[in-house]
């Protein structure tokens, strides 16, 4: 029993020390923004890690509390069975329970946060969340193995737990609801409405408002189900909107504002070019397309996949010729530079609502949600 005790022990060791250099790197990112691979701009790792929801009171990066609770536990893992005093020993050994359940109740937490309520998965995070359930359940275990009596060590578990469900409640309450980022334009941004596009809404709307997102944007996917419920809340405040759709695709293999490759966006040209292909040979068809491309069941589509969907709706020959048009041209050169111009430096995400001068990345949990912060972006309009 000792020796798998030990063993135990030793792989608890393991799994804290990986999540503690994770939790160290977090930390760090968030002081110096793109300091981690795959952390670019419009990548899920940038829109979990720049979301309201990766700090506490707006100002303490949650990093932070997962940094000291794993150093604590591999202090505890390592000098705990070398304490003299065994009845300091017997509290430390409930202390390191009482972590691990504090870990393993903030791991199931920040993963509901990231389907949630960002609708994005930041593959750091996920690494640590899942060490820590890991942990928790090795910590557990040795516990009922160990020199620990299992009615207490299950108690100081469960206030581990009950400690992480105030940490989640508290940020819940105390989290609040902005734009992830927003800004003004001193000078007039051009405008890609005159080249005819996708609209949702009154096409007779006082304002029309410019929404650029990219089909393999896993936080558009999820704005792009409340978008139909946009115009009537905001008719409900008085403001009549529509909203003029801009796919803008965020690789490197087109976008010129784009400077660093991010996996997820590999391919978002051809996506985002055929639908807007189905759009100018059949209007009536893009609904179709543009439900295919964001289905959850599937997300993201392939290239592949993109394009034989395409075919089928408009023709393979109709589908070539619009990709290499000069309206394509027109259109991509036109929303890559509103792209650029409303881009603040090391946030270059989308989905993005342009209005007149101003612009904003909404970071919002509902339909309503994002009506409130569509009412700042109007403004007196």
């Amino acid at each position: 029993m000792q020796k798998i005790n030990n063993i135990l022990k030793w792989v608890a060791v393991l799994v804290c020390t990986a999540a503690l250099v994770i939790s160290a790197l977090l930390l760090f990112h968030s002081f110096q923004a793109g300091s981690l691979v795959g952390c670019s701009a419009g990548s899920s790792c940038d829109a979990v890690l720049g979301s309201r929801w990766s700090r506490l009171f707006s100002l303490i990066p949650v990093a932070a509390p997962g940094f000291c609770a794993y150093a604590v536990l591999l202090v505890l893992l390592l000098f705990v069975d070398k304490l003299e005093d065994e009845r300091f020993a017997y509290w430390m050994r409930l202390l390191t329970l009482v972590l691990a359940g504090a870990v393993t109740g903030a791991a199931v937490w920040f993963i509901y946060v990231q389907h949630r309520f960002i609708g994005a998965f930041c593959p750091y995070c996920m690494s640590v969340h899942c060490l820590g359930l890991l942990l928790g359940c090795l910590l557990l275990l040795r516990a009922f193995l160990g020199k620990q009596a299992w009615r207490r060590g299950v108690p100081a578990f469960v206030l581990g737990l009950g400690l992480a469900a105030v940490l989640a409640l508290t940020q819940y309450f105390t989290t609040p609801r902005y734009a992830y980022d927003s800004g003004r334009v001193e000078e007039s941004l051009p405008d890609p409405t005159p080249l005819g596009l996708p609209l949702v809404g009154d096409a007779d709307a006082d304002a029309r408002v410019l929404l650029l997102y990219d089909y393999r944007c896993s936080h558009c996917r999820k704005l792009h189900a409340w978008l139909p419920e946009l115009p009537e809340l905001l008719s409900s405040e008085g403001k009549s909107v529509s909203f003029v759709l801009c796919p803008v695709p965020l690789s490197t293999e087109c976008n010129p504002y784009i400077s660093t490759d991010v996996d997820l966006f590999a391919g978002s040209c051809t996506l985002d070019k055929c639908a807007l292909a189905v759009w100018r040979r059949k209007p009536e068809s893009f609904a179709r397309m543009d439900a295919f491309l964001f289905d959850e069941s599937a997300f993201p589509r392939s290239e592949a996949e993109c394009r034989a969907m395409a075919a089928s709706l408009i023709g393979e020959e109709a589908l070539e010729e619009e990709l290499h048009s000069e309206w394509m041209r027109s259109y991509m050169s036109c929303v890559f530079e509103l792209f650029g111009r409303t881009s603040t430096p090391g946030k270059g995400a989308v989905p993005r609502f342009v209005f007149a001068d101003r612009y904003m990345v909404p970071d919002a949990d509902s339909a309503e949600g994002l009506a409130r912060l569509m009412l700042e972006l109007l403004g007196n309009e």
